[in-house]
């Protein structure tokens, strides 16, 4: 497997984008188009994570976003309680 150094920078371009329905129904119906349309390259995710982002319905995509989204919360919130001690 060939190491990407664009991975990490382009998963957290679509894991940011995913909070955008706009994007989420464009990537639904076309992966490649929404992600060119953010200037993101299909060769800069990993093949394994873009086939399985690809295979996601709206909803499931809708799902994966509100999953993300609360586990940064979560993250920002420990961050936040080990700040106090």
């Amino acid at each position: 497997m060939e190491d990407n150094k664009d991975a990490p920078t382009a998963l957290v371009r679509v894991g940011s984008l995913l909070s955008d329905p706009f994007f989420r129904k464009a990537f639904a119906a076309n992966p490649a188009a929404a992600l060119a349309a953010q200037g993101i390259a299909q060769n800069s995710l990993p093949v394994a994570v873009l086939e399985v982002l690809a295979d996601l319905s709206h909803e499931e995509l809708r799902a994966l976003s509100r999953v993300k989204n609360a586990l940064e919360l979560e993250h920002a919130s420990t961050h936040e309680r080990l700040e106090m001690v």
